[in-house]
């Protein structure tokens, strides 16, 4: 819930201080290393590789700390954003690497996951923008309630 609507929001938050004469902007094109590191990160852990779980949380947590960078300052908090989403992505993804569930539970983890980040896209997608510090809020109460 809270890193998808966290996510959807930060994003709404950013659009509203577009500018119509702003150029242009392909953030979608983060997706490129993105992949490239989550497939590299696959890979290595197909291969066989020990200490490639850390050094994914050794990625993901760069990521996350340039995310603030990024998002400390106007100009490059759109892709501040978008490297915040490649860090929890990493993160997220060896975790369940070195957790090595069953096809069972990772079939639950992943059903979860859905629930959640469908709940919080949902949530964070129709709330007024002026409602963020009652929506952090609530999404940090769901990151207690799971803990």
């Amino acid at each position: 819930i809270n890193i998808t609507g966290g996510f959807i929001i930060t994003k709404r938050m950013l659009d509203m201080f577009r500018r119509p004469g702003d150029p242009p902007e392909y953030t979608y094109l983060y997706a490129i290393p993105g992949a490239a590191v989550l497939g590299g990160y696959a890979a290595a852990k197909m291969a066989g590789y020990p200490d490639i779980d850390q050094m994914a949380y050794l990625a993901s947590s760069l990521c996350c700390v340039g995310a603030l960078a990024g998002l400390s300052t106007q100009t490059s908090s759109r892709q501040g954003n978008a490297l915040g989403i490649i860090g929890i992505g990493t993160g997220m993804t060896a975790t369940i690497g070195a957790l090595a569930p069953s096809h069972d539970v990772l079939t639950q983890m992943a059903a979860m996951m859905g629930v959640g980040g469908t709940i919080g896209a949902i949530v964070s997608s129709r709330i007024a923008v002026s409602d963020l510090p009652q929506l952090v809020a609530a999404f940090h109460s769901f990151v207690g309630l799971a803990a």
